[in-house]
């Protein structure tokens, strides 16, 4: 069983890594320019603490780290295109994002309440500024 338990590990950092490198090279700029990067420090830090406050409670051996705050980005700019965005086929799939903060907080997993805190932050800022995600279409 150990050698199982080592591949199973081996094979969920590999996925981690993948996650956090597409989530800082696709979402990241998509999010500041939707939030501006002041608002996006923002939440990456409150996620970040957020999840670390789970943890310390006793979710995880872990802290809350870099994918946990990665996880409230994508959870913020799911959050506010499904609220604003301008492609419908995107709005349709954005709540797809905070479900899988639910099963994640089911599973336990600090990284569900990063996407949940994240959808949270997203929801508020869009309320409060009224931004509207602009159609990626209309910039060619």
């Amino acid at each position: 069983m150990a050698g199982a338990d080592r591949f199973a590990g081996a094979v969920v950092r590999r996925f981690q890594v993948v996650f956090n490198l597409a989530a800082l090279f696709v979402v990241a700029p998509v999010a500041e320019r939707a939030f501006c990067p002041a608002r996006m420090l923002a939440v990456y830090v409150v996620t970040g603490v957020a999840a670390q406050a789970v943890s310390v409670a006793g979710w995880g051996p872990r802290g809350g780290g870099d994918s946990v705050a990665s996880c409230g980005r994508v959870g913020a700019l799911a959050t506010t295109y499904a609220l604003r965005g301008a492609l419908t086929a995107v709005r349709r799939v954005a709540p797809l994002v905070p479900a899988s903060g639910v099963v994640l907080c089911l599973l336990a997993s600090n990284h569900g309440v990063g996407v949940l805190t994240g959808c949270a932050l997203g929801a508020a800022l869009t309320w409060a500024g009224a931004l509207r995600l602009a159609d990626p279409s209309a910039a060619r």
